[in-house]
């Protein structure tokens, strides 16, 4: 099954909360000093990752150095457009030469394995990326990281898949570096998600469609740049209470009328970032409409917004 690349496909699969998404990580040119580099933008970008075993395996097609791969695991709500263009912006950064041949020496490669369950096959783009079938050493670390997990082009388990390459995987070699999770897994940054929170809001352009509540989905979720000191205790001192943050969002959108969901998200996020009181902190906000009034349009339409402060 295949699908071509659309707005609409990228709206339909923006609508879930947190979409899992796995990014081949690979390098022969200094790989323990580039790897570690993108691995700390992707959690500066993306939030809590999470890595499998880095494998050392040789050039193929070309004569260089060994390479060092591993796969990278995260949930975000980003789009998968932003997704591609961070990724791209990290490869950028880290000296990626966008001339080079494709079997050639690499700084850094960040390749999109999958998104979800998202299939995509055209001239820009595809999902889930043919590798997760044929490389050794994009599959071993997604049996790693996801063993059951159902590939969702061929209906099979990850684990059920490498385990017809274990007898032909001898290149893979364990490769201890510092981005290595035997040594040294990250523990990511710390959140705060606040999911589904249901209000009932007078929502729409006509003024006949404002005029009964409609129900609305909004998911809050807070990144810290660090663990905050209040998670050392078990005292009320320096935490986010969530109850306060769900009251304010309640009375909010219960005491007027919004025209469109944007608006509704920006002062829903507003009313929100001044409990933004640490430094590098982000608040993420997502307002779903659940019951649109198009039909076929299953599962509502979605808005989000983010503020670092």
């Amino acid at each position: 099954m295949a699908i071509s690349w659309s707005p609409l496909a990228e709206e339909r699969f923006s609508l879930s909360t947190m979409i899992d998404v796995f990014v081949g990580v690979g390098s022969n040119i200094e790989p323990d000093v580039r790897i570690g580099a993108a691995l700390t933008e992707l959690r500066e970008r993306f939030g809590a990752i999470e890595l499998s075993t880095a494998y050392q395996n040789p050039a193929i097609g070309f004569e260089g150095d060994d390479f060092i791969n591993l796969v990278v695991r995260f949930r975000t709500m980003i789009p998968l457009s932003e997704v591609l263009g961070i990724l791209h912006e990290i490869e950028i950064r880290g000296g990626k030469d966008l001339s080079a041949p494709r079997l050639a020496s690499k700084t850094i490669d960040l390749d999109l394995l999958l998104f979800g369950n998202l299939i995509i096959e055209n001239d820009r783009l595809v999902l889930p990326r043919p590798e997760t079938l044929t490389a050794a050493y994009y599959l071993k670390p997604l049996s790693e990281l996801e063993p059951d997990r159902v590939h969702p082009v061929v209906g099979r388990t990850f684990v059920e898949l490498w385990s017809q390459w274990e007898g032909e995987a001898g290149s893979l070699v364990a490769h201890a570096v510092a981005c290595n999770p035997v040594s040294t897994r990250p523990r990511g940054r710390p959140e705060l998600r606040v999911d589904d929170l249901r209000a009932a809001v007078h929502l729409g352009v006509p003024d006949s469609e404002r005029e009964n509540p409609q129900e609305v989905s909004i998911s809050i979720n807070v990144t810290f740049p660090e663990v905050p000191e209040a998670c050392s205790t078990d005292e009320i001192d320096g935490t986010i209470d969530y109850g306060v943050m769900c009251r304010r969002v309640i009375a909010l959108v219960g005491s007027r009328a919004f025209r469109t969901i944007e608006h509704l998200a920006g002062c829903c996020l507003d009313e929100l970032s001044e409990m933004l009181t640490e430094s590098g902190s982000e608040l993420t906000l997502e307002v779903r409409k659940c019951n649109p009034p198009i039909p076929d349009l299953k599962g509502g339409t979605a808005f989000i917004m983010r503020m670092r402060r």
